[in-house]
């Protein structure tokens, strides 16, 4: 289904599915920090990590081994119908 979803291994990235593709997001880094927003669950939304109950790993961080372009789209021709939707 169409929708906004968390990407299972990392708080800092998210997937839109449009039509059945899944394009995948990373949150940009905060304003004055040197970190990543983590996606936000319930508001949908890019949120500082104090806000966001994640205990997923971080992408970008030194244990992370797959690649996704860093604050930009990622396109990817994945199934979207393995996501429950969200809104």
């Amino acid at each position: 289904p169409d929708g906004v979803f968390l990407s299972s291994p990392y708080c800092n990235v998210f997937h839109r599915c449009i039509f059945g593709s899944r394009f995948d997001f990373r949150c940009a880094r905060g304003n004055n920090v040197s970190y990543d927003l983590w996606w936000n669950q319930q508001t949908n939304v890019c949120d500082w990590p104090c806000r966001v109950q994640c205990t997923n790993q971080l992408f970008g961080s030194t244990t992370s081994t797959q690649q996704v372009q860093s604050e930009s789209l990622a396109f990817f021709n994945n199934d979207c119908r393995a996501y429950p939707r969200i809104f």
